[in-house]
């Protein structure tokens, strides 16, 4: 098995609802790829019809598996003992250069140490990248990617930058070069409404916002902002596709981007040499009955890895 094709997908927590959809995505995760999908977690919570699917290995240097999707099986009765026993699994994999990146099903955040305020900062953390991880919410055609991620909306200007913005853009335009192969079109956001543009007193407009766009535009084209977030979409499809709206805060672009995509989109996590992908909804804590779990999101994860 070449290494450098093995994508891990991480099931952090045991939850049988997001057992249960990666379980019903087996077959799919079987068909003959360009790389080699792993999982990873404990074998014996999948539901029993899923179990003769799986193929146990011990390292990811077996030869690849045909027909059987392969699974790391990580056993342990502790949540947190669990959780860290698979993540650090992936990251070492990772660091050795044994796979290229993963698949994380959605977990709680309270499962994440106190200091970070969701998944992103923490798997940054872990490759030692802290501050220059960008999340983006992918889609072909339309992705957004805020500045501030899972914070208080009253914390907002204290954690804004200009250099923030500026790392932002720079790892967009990153990545869609070398993966999308597209010189993307951005367009940024303003905090305030209206873009701050009927406010006289100095505000994050003009003291942040602004000299970033004008740094970004010395060195990109296809970078351009700030617009009132109320009508940053009908700009974007006024622009040859695809194109990335930048905004300054979680809630400002991500109800535009769910609204638009649905189930049509994924979360990554970009600013390192390594991809993290994982599917754009939630743990499903709250559906009882396993028949109306959905797997389009996971699959389209797996679609990304597989171009």
């Amino acid at each position: 098995m070449y290494c450098k094709n093995n994508i891990l997908i991480l099931l952090l927590e045991k939850n049988k609802n997001l057992f249960y959809l990666v379980g019903k995505s087996l077959k799919y995760l079987s068909k003959k790829r360009k790389k080699n999908f792993i999982i990873v977690g404990q074998k014996n919570f999948f539901d029993k019809k899923f179990q003769g699917l799986l193929y146990k290995i011990d390292n990811l240097k077996n030869k690849k598996i045909r027909n059987k999707v392969a699974i790391i099986d990580i056993e342990s009765i502790s949540k947190k003992n669990y959780f860290n026993k698979t993540m650090n699994f992936a990251i070492q994999s990772l660091k050795n250069n044994q796979a290229e990146g993963f698949i994380n099903l959605p977990i709680n955040k309270k499962i994440l140490p106190k200091k970070f305020v969701g998944f992103t900062e923490f798997f940054s953390s872990k490759l030692n990248t802290s501050g220059k991880e960008t999340m983006l919410m992918y889609n072909p055609n339309f992705s957004v990617s805020p500045i501030t991620t899972h914070i208080e909306v009253n914390k907002i200007p204290r954690f804004l930058t200009k250099k923030k913005i500026i790392n932002n853009v720079k790892n967009i335009k990153k990545f869609y070069r070398d993966y999308v192969k597209t010189d993307i079109n951005i367009l940024i956001t303003g905090l305030n409404p209206h873009a701050g543009i009927d406010m006289k007193k100095m505000n994050e407009e003009r003291k942040i916002i602004i000299p970033a766009i004008r740094e970004l535009k010395k060195k990109y084209t296809k970078v351009n902002g700030p617009y009132s977030a109320d009508s940053v979409y009908n700009y974007g499809l006024k622009l040859k596709k695809p194109f990335c709206i930048v905004g300054m805060y979680h809630d400002q672009i991500l109800p535009i981007f769910k609204s638009i995509n649905k189930f049509d989109g994924i979360n990554l996590t970009i600013g390192s040499r390594f991809l993290r992908a994982s599917p754009d909804h939630g743990t499903a804590d709250n559906i009882i009955n396993p028949k109306y779990i959905h797997n389009i999101s996971f699959k389209k994860c797996v679609n990304f890895f597989s171009l």
